[in-house]
């Protein structure tokens, strides 16, 4: 039973994810791509250096999910950025 728990608490983090990047998108037309990929590395950053300190029973919202969410804010400006200049 602990596993079907942990099944789906980790589609429920996934979603949040994924509203997170749909965000994102919204947010460029406020802050620009260039601030939102230095924020969203900085909070990556700050994410994948707290897995550092994980103990055995660690949790994976407080442990995974703060990386998770800077890819989120990276993704989005980064690919726009990336294709935006080139030509068709």
């Amino acid at each position: 039973m602990r596993r079907v728990f942990a099944a789906g608490w980790t589609t429920l983090v996934a979603g949040s994810v994924i509203a997170a990047a749909d965000g994102a998108g919204v947010e460029i037309g406020r802050f620009g791509t260039k601030r939102l990929i230095v924020v969203g590395l900085a909070v990556l950053a700050g994410g994948l250096g707290v897995p550092a300190t994980v103990d055995a029973d660690g949790s994976f919202v407080a442990d995974v999910l703060p990386g998770s969410l800077g890819t989120a804010l990276v993704f989005i400006p980064a690919t726009l950025s990336a294709v935006g200049g080139s030509r068709r």
